[in-house]
C-alpha cells in the first residue's frame, strides 16, 4: 500500500508541474505586457542568489501584483540576500532580443518576464530563513576558497564546488573548450554522484544505519541543488542519483 501511495503521489507532483509550466506560466506571460514601458512601484522577495557583477548587481524578485519574476539590476551597495522583502520602484522593461541572442527566451526559462535597471530599492525587512543560511554559508565557502587558492585553480575549484563560472577567464573558457573538457568545470552527474556516494560512505562508517544514511544524502542532495542555484543541469543529475539511491535501497539495482 506504502508503495502505491509513493507512485501515485510522485505522478500527482508531476502531472502538477506540467500543468503549471504549460497554463500558469502561459498565462503569466500574456498578462505582463500592460506594465512595460511604465514606472512602477511594488513590493517582492528576492527569491533567488543575488548575481555580483563587476559593478552591479542582479536580483530575481518575485512581485506580489505583477506576474512571474523580476529581474532587477541595482548598484553594488547596499546589498540584500535571499528571502529579503524590497520595495522597487523604476521603469518595468521588456527583455530585449539581440541579432545573436534572445535574451527574453533566456529569462522566460527561469520565468523572468520583465527587467528593470537601476531602479530605487529599500528594504523593507529581512527573511530567508534556511535557505538564507544555506546561500550565508556558500558565500563563506566562496570566500575561503578565494584566501587560500590563486587564479586560475581558485575560479576552476569554485566552478567545480559552487558553479560559478563566471570567475573563469575568457581564456581558461577557450582552453576547456578546445580541449573538450568543459564539462569539468560545470556541475553534472559526475560531481554529484562522487559525492553523493562519498558522503553515503561516510556515514555508514561512522554508524548511520542505512535508511538513516539514505535520507541525510537526500537531503544533502537537495540543499546542494539550492544552493548553487538549481541549474538545469543539476537537477537533472539530482533526479537521477535520487533514483539510484532509491534502487540501492529497495534492493532493486
Amino acid at each position: 500500500m506504502s508503495k502505491t501511495l509513493f507512485y501515485f503521489s510522485l505522478i500527482i507532483l508531476i502531472a502538477g508541474l506540467f500543468w503549471r509550466r504549460t497554463i500558469v506560466v502561459q498565462k503569466d506571460q500574456n498578462e505582463v505586457w500592460k506594465y512595460y514601458e511604465k514606472k512602477v512601484s511594488f513590493e517582492g522577495i528576492v527569491v533567488g542568489e543575488p548575481e555580483e557583477g563587476v559593478d552591479k548587481i542582479k536580483y530575481e524578485i518575485e512581485a506580489e501584483n505583477i506576474p512571474g519574476k523580476i529581474l532587477v539590476s541595482s548598484r553594488l551597495y547596499p546589498q540584500y540576500n535571499y528571502g529579503d522583502k524590497l520595495k522597487i520602484t523604476g521603469e518595468l522593461k521588456e527583455p530585449a532580443v539581440f541579432e545573436d541572442f534572445d535574451y527574453r527566451q533566456y529569462l522566460t526559462k527561469d520565468e523572468i518576464y520583465s527587467v528593470i535597471y537601476s531602479p530605487q530599492v529599500e528594504l523593507i525587512n529581512k527573511g530567508g530563513g534556511f535557505w538564507r543560511s544555506l546561500f550565508n554559508f556558500k558565500n563563506k565557502l566562496r570566500s575561503n576558497i578565494e584566501k587560500v587558492f590563486l587564479p586560475p585553480q581558485e575560479s576552476i575549484l569554485k566552478a567545480i564546488l559552487l558553479g560559478d563560472k563566471y570567475g573563469l577567464s575568457d581564456k581558461w573558457k577557450d582552453k576547456l573548450s578546445r580541449t573538450g573538457t568543459s564539462h569539468i568545470v560545470a556541475i553534472s552527474g559526475m560531481h554529484m554522484a562522487i559525492m553523493s556516494e562519498i558522503l553515503l560512505f561516510l556515514l555508514l562508517v561512522i554508524g548511520f544505519w542505512r535508511r538513516q544514511a539514505f535520507y541525510l544524502v537526500l537531503i544533502f542532495l537537495f540543499s546542494y541543488i539550492v544552493m548553487i542555484g538549481a541549474p538545469a543541469s543539476a537537477v537533472r543529475a539530482g533526479i537521477m542519483i535520487g533514483l539510484l539511491l532509491l534502487a540501492q535501497q529497495a534492493g532493486r539495482l
